[in-house]
C-alpha cells in the first residue's frame, strides 16, 4: 500500500513538474521578453464608414473585455471619428453598430504607451466579422485568426429561429446535430459526442456537474434561451482550457449583458410572447434594464407552455403499438400522449464599477420545468405508464471581481459560483409486472450543489505572446433519497413504501481541481501564430454508508469508499496565414475525462434498463462478452474492473477564408477516444437467479449468462471501459452574399465512429449522428421593415448501428416474444387496447400477434428499424418591423408536414408548425 501511495505521489510530482516546466518555457524562449506594464497611456481611435468610403456618424462604439461587459462608449463624430484615451495595457473588442447595417467587431491588444489606429467599413447587411473568447479560455481572438474550429450564434440569430428548449436554437450550427429524448429534453452532440463528454459553460464558468449523465440529456434545457446573449461553441477536445469533459467540444453560453453602465439614470426594457402551433405552445418574457454612471443591472422573467406534440403526419414512428403490435399509432391518437409540460425562468446581473480599472459583476439563472415526461418510455416505445422527471430546477449565481491592470499582469479576475440542480423522478415498470399483478412505483430525490472558485490573470510577454493562466476548484454535495412504493392486495394501493438505496449515495462529495496555463505567441508576425496550453487536473470522490439506508439483513447498501486521479492534458494549435483572405489551420490536442459520480455509484433505472455500479460488478465477479455477429467464434470475454478515466488524442486540419462577399471553413478531424466508459450487459456466473444486485432480487437468468430483475424488461448493465474508439469526419460551412439584399448559407457535417477491436460502430449511448447540415436563402433589403428566409434542415440516413441501438426502443427497437407478451398483458389492458385477452384493433390473441409480428421463431429478436432514415425540411420564417421598437417574426416549419427524427431521439419532429412571435421594447 505504502508502495503504491508513493507511485502516486511520484506521479503527481512529474505531473506538476510538466506544467512548472510550460511556465518556465514561456518566460525563458517568448520572443522580446520585456514584460507590459498596466499603466493607463494606451489608446483606441478610429474612424467608421459604409462599402463605398463615406463616413457614418452617429455610429455606436463600444469598448468590450473577453467577458463581453462593456468597459466604455462612444459615438462617432461628424467625421466618422472616435477615440478613446488613458486605456491599460491589456486585450479589448470594439464592438460598431448602426441601424441598417451589420454590426462589426475588431479585437485589440494594447502594450504599454501603444496607441492604436482602427479602420472600419460597415457593409449593408453584408457579412459580419465576429470575436470569440472561449477557445483561448478568456483572451480575445478573431474567428478567423483561431486555430480551433468555433460556431458563434448572436442574440439576434436566436431570435430569428424556431425553439422552445435551447438546444433547439443552435441545430443550425455548423457541426451540430440534436437529439430529443422527450420534448422538454434536447442534447447537441458535437463531433459524434454528447453528455458527459461535452463540456457546457455559463459565462466561462463550468456547468457541467459530477451526476451528469452519459449520451444525451436535458441539463441545458434548464437555460431560457432568452436569457443567452450569444452561444460560442469550440468543436474538439479543448481539457487543457476547460477540464475534464470537454473531449467532443465545449458550449460556452453567455448571458444578456448589461445595458447601460455610464451617462445618467436609464431604465429600459422588451416585453416578447408567441404561439405555436404543432405543439399549442404559448408564453412569454419580461426583461428590464437599465443603471447610472458607474452601475447597471439588468433582470427578467419567462414562462412558457407546451401541450402535447403532433408530429409529421400525425404518426408515431416508434410507437409502442406500432413496434409490438405492428400496428398505426393513430390508435393511441394524433398527438403524442403526456408530452406537454411548463417552464418558468428568471435572470438578473447587476454590475458595479467602483473604479475605472474594477468591476464587480453579480448573476443568477434560474430554471424549473414541471410537468415533463419521457415520452420514449411511455407510449414512444416501452409502453410503461408512469415516468416523469417532477421537478427539474436549476439555480445557478456568480459573483466575479475584475481588476483591469495588477503589477505586471493586464488583467485579473476572481469568480465564485453556485450550481445547484435538482433531478427528481418517478417511474413505474408496469410491462415487466406479472399479469394481475402491479410493480412498484419508485420516487427519486437528486440534488447536486456545486460551489466554484476561480482565479485568471493575463499578461502580454514582450508584443509577441501573451498567457493566460489560473486555477479553479469546484466542491460538489450529492443529496439522494429513492422510495418505492408496493402494492398492497390488502387495501388496494400502493401503501407500503420502503426507503431503498437510492441513484447516487446520499452525502457523496466530488471535488475538482484544475491548473492551467493558455499562451499565444506571434511566431511570424503577421504569418504563423501558434496557441499552446497546458492543465494540471485532480479528481477525488468519496462516500459513505452514513445516512443511506440498510438492506433487509441490516448490510450497508452504501460502502466506504475513496478514489483519486490526477492527468495533465494539452492543446498545440496552428494558424498560418497565406494572405488577408485564406488561413490554414493545425490543431493537436489531449483530452481526458475523468469518472463523475454517476459512473462510480449510480444504481437504478435508465433509458435501456437497470444499471449497477462498477464495484458492484467487480464484488460479484460479473464479466461482459463481446459477441461478433459474423463470427460468434470469435466471442471475447472480460471481467469487470474498477473504472478508469477516458482519453482522446485528437487531431485536425483545415482552412478558413473570407472575402467582402465569402467567408467560409473546412476541417478534417481525427479522434481516438480511449478506455470508453460504456453500459455493457453484466454476465454472471450459472445460478445466480435469488441473489441480489444492486439490492435488487435476480428473478431470471438467461443461457448467455445476462440476468433481469423486475425493475425491467432489460437485462442488468453495467458501466466498464470498453475499447479504442476512433472517431473520424469534416465538417464545412460557407456563407456568401449574393447580392446586397440576397444571401445564402449551408453547412455540412460528417463523423464515422468505429470500435478498432471490432472493426464495427461503437456502442455510443445514443449512436453516431449521420452527415448532418443546413442550407439557407435569405432576403433582407436594406431600409426596409421586412425580411424572408427559407431554410432547410436535412441529414442523411444512418445505416451504420451498433449492438446498443438496436436495443433501444428510441433507435433500433428490437421486440421479443416476451416483449410483446408483457406489454399485451399489462401495458396494452390499462390502455383499453386489449379486453379479455384479445386485441381490440384487430381481435387477436396475444399469440396470433407475436406470430404476425416476429414469426414462428420463438427466439427471435427483431428490431422495428435497421437504419435511421434520412430527412430534408422545407420551413419559410421571416420578420416585420411594425414600428422602431415593435417586431413580429412568423415561421413556417416542416411545410410538407414530413416525419421524421433526428437520430438517437425518442420523439419524432415536429409536423407542419406555424410559430408568431411578437417583440416590443420600450
Amino acid at each position: 500500500m505504502k508502495k503504491h501511495n508513493k507511485n502516486k505521489e511520484r506521479k503527481t510530482m512529474q505531473r506538476l513538474g510538466v506544467l512548472l516546466c510550460f511556465f518556465a518555457a514561456n518566460f525563458f524562449f517568448a520572443p522580446s521578453p520585456v514584460l507590459a506594464i498596466g499603466n493607463e497611456s494606451g489608446a483606441i481611435s478610429g474612424n467608421v464608414h459604409d462599402h463605398t468610403g463615406a463616413i457614418i456618424t452617429r455610429a455606436q462604439i463600444e469598448l468590450l473585455d473577453s467577458g463581453m461587459s462593456r468597459l466604455y462608449r462612444a459615438e462617432t463624430d461628424d467625421d466618422g471619428r472616435f477615440a478613446f484615451e488613458n486605456l491599460k495595457a491589456r486585450d479589448y473588442i470594439v464592438r460598431i453598430g448602426k441601424t441598417g447595417f451589420k454590426e462589426a467587431t475588431r479585437t485589440v491588444s494594447i502594450l504599454s504607451n501603444e496607441k492604436i489606429s482602427v479602420d472600419v467599413g460597415l457593409e449593408i447587411e453584408g457579412l459580419s466579422d465576429s470575436v470569440t473568447v472561449t477557445p483561448a479560455r478568456g483572451e480575445v481572438q478573431q474567428v478567423f485568426d483561431t486555430p480551433e474550429s468555433v460556431s458563434i450564434a448572436t442574440g439576434e440569430e436566436l431570435s430569428r429561429r424556431a425553439f422552445l428548449i435551447l438546444p433547439q436554437a443552435l441545430k443550425e450550427e455548423t457541426g451540430i446535430h440534436l437529439q430529443q429524448t422527450t420534448t422538454s429534453q434536447g442534447s447537441i452532440f458535437i463531433r459524434g459526442l454528447s453528455g458527459q463528454q461535452v463540456v457546457s459553460l455559463i459565462d466561462g464558468v463550468r456547468f457541467n456537474n459530477s451526476t451528469m449523465r452519459p449520451g444525451a440529456n436535458q441539463y441545458t434545457a434548464f437555460i431560457d434561451p432568452a436569457f443567452a446573449g450569444r452561444v460560442e461553441i469550440v468543436r474538439g477536445s479543448n481539457s487543457s482550457q476547460y477540464g475534464s469533459d470537454s473531449l467532443g467540444g465545449t458550449v460556452n453560453i453567455m448571458t444578456r449583458p448589461v445595458s447601460e453602465i455610464t451617462g445618467g439614470f436609464k431604465l429600459n426594457g422588451d416585453f416578447n410572447t408567441f404561439f405555436g402551433g404543432a405543439d399549442l405552445s404559448t408564453g412569454g418574457g419580461l426583461r428590464l434594464s437599465g443603471g447610472e454612471r458607474d452601475w447597471g443591472f439588468a433582470a427578467g422573467v419567462t414562462a412558457r407552455r407546451m401541450g402535447d406534440l403532433r408530429t409529421g403526419g400525425g404518426i408515431d414512428s416508434h410507437s409502442v403499438v406500432t413496434r409490438l403490435f405492428g400496428l398505426s399509432s393513430k390508435i393511441l391518437g394524433d398527438r403524442l400522449q403526456d408530452s406537454g409540460y411548463k417552464q418558468y425562468g428568471a435572470n438578473a446581473k447587476f454590475v458595479y464599477n467602483p473604479s475605472k480599472n474594477d468591476s464587480l459583476t453579480f448573476g443568477y439563472l434560474h430554471g424549473t420545468q414541471r410537468g415533463v415526461s419521457r415520452y420514449d418510455q411511455l407510449n414512444g416505445g416501452a409502453g410503461n405508464l408512469l415516468n416523469t422527471f417532477e421537478p427539474q430546477v436549476l439555480n445557478f449565481f456568480t459573483a466575479r471581481y475584475d481588476r483591469i491592470g495588477f503589477g505586471f499582469l493586464d488583467s485579473l479576475s476572481t469568480t465564485f459560483s453556485f450550481n445547484g440542480q435538482r433531478d427528481d423522478r418517478r417511474y413505474q415498470n408496469i410491462n415487466n409486472s406479472a399479469f394481475g399483478l402491479r410493480s412498484k412505483i419508485t420516487d427519486e430525490y437528486n440534488r447536486t450543489n456545486a460551489f466554484g472558485y476561480q482565479i485568471q490573470a493575463a499578461t502580454h510577454i514582450g508584443g509577441r505572446s501573451s498567457v493566460v493562466f489560473g486555477g479553479e476548484f469546484y466542491d460538489e454535495f450529492i443529496a439522494s433519497r429513492r422510495n418505492e412504493a408496493s402494492f398492497s392486495t390488502a387495501t388496494g394501493d400502493y401503501t407500503n413504501i420502503a426507503n431503498v438505496r437510492a441513484r447516487f449515495p446520499n452525502g457523496a462529495r466530488y471535488r475538482t481541481l484544475g491548473l492551467f496555463a493558455q499562451n499565444i505567441v506571434n511566431i511570424i508576425p503577421q504569418k504563423l501564430t501558434g496557441s499552446f496550453g497546458i492543465r494540471y487536473s485532480r479528481f477525488s470522490y468519496s462516500q459513505s454508508p452514513d445516512a443511506n439506508p440498510l438492506y433487509a439483513n441490516g448490510t450497508p447498501t452504501v460502502s466506504e469508499f475513496r478514489t483519486s486521479l490526477d492527468d495533465v492534458t494539452f492543446n498545440t494549435g496552428l494558424v498560418y496565414s497565406v494572405n488577408e483572405h485564406l488561413n490554414l489551420t493545425g490543431n493537436f490536442s489531449r483530452g481526458f475525462r475523468a469518472p463523475n459520480v454517476n459512473d462510480l455509484a449510480s444504481i437504478g433505472i435508465s433509458g435501456i434498463g437497470f444499471e449497477i455500479t462498477a464495484d458492484e460488478g467487480v464484488r460479484l465477479a460479473g464479466f461482459t462478452a463481446d459477441f461478433d455477429p459474423n463470427h460468434p467464434e470469435n466471442t471475447i470475454t472480460k471481467l469487470i474492473h474498477k473504472l478508469r478515466p477516458e482519453r482522446n488524442y485528437s487531431y485536425e486540419f483545415g482552412a478558413k477564408f473570407r472575402s467582402s462577399r465569402t467567408t467560409g471553413t473546412i476541417v478534417a478531424f481525427n479522434s481516438d477516444l480511449i478506455d470508453l466508459i460504456e453500459r455493457r450487459t453484466i454476465l454472471l456466473p450459472p445460478g445466480a437467479t435469488g441473489r441480489l444486485v444492486g439490492g435488487q432480487p435476480i428473478v431470471r437468468q438467461d443461457a448467455t449468462g445476462a440476468v433481469f430483475t423486475s425493475l425491467s424488461n432489460s437485462p442488468v448493465f453495467v458501466r466498464t471501459n470498453a475499447h479504442h474508439i476512433r472517431m473520424r469526419g469534416v465538417e464545412a460551412s460557407v456563407s456568401l452574399k449574393l447580392t446586397r439584399e440576397l444571401s445564402f448559407t449551408t453547412n455540412a457535417s460528417y463523423v464515422r465512429g468505429t470500435d478498432l477491436e471490432t472493426d464495427l460502430p461503437p456502442a455510443l449511448e445514443n449512436g453516431i449522428p449521420p452527415m448532418t447540415g443546413f442550407v439557407s436563402l435569405k432576403w433582407e433589403p436594406a431600409g426596409k421593415r421586412f425580411w424572408l428566409e427559407s431554410y432547410s434542415n436535412f441529414a442523411a440516413p444512418q445505416n451504420r448501428l451498433s449492438d446498443n441501438d438496436f436495443k433501444q426502443a428510441r433507435i433500433g427497437g428490437i421486440r421479443t416474444r416476451g416483449d410483446i407478451i408483457n406489454f399485451f398483458n399489462n401495458g396494452a389492458v390499462a390502455r383499453g387496447l386489449v379486453r379479455n385477452g384479445i386485441l381490440l384493433a384487430t381481435g387477436e390473441t396475444v399469440e396470433q400477434v407475436y406470430l404476425r409480428v416476429l414469426g414462428p421463431d420463438p427466439n427471435a429478436k427483431t428490431p422495428l428499424y435497421m437504419k435511421n432514415p434520412g430527412f430534408a425540411t422545407f420551413n419559410l420564417r421571416g420578420g416585420y418591423r411594425l414600428g422602431e421598437n415593435s417586431t413580429v417574426t412568423l415561421l413556417l416549419e416542416n411545410i410538407l408536414d414530413k416525419n421524421y427524427r433526428t437520430m438517437g431521439s425518442g420523439i419524432d419532429a415536429a409536423g407542419i408548425n406555424a410559430v408568431v412571435r411578437w417583440s416590443v421594447k420600450f
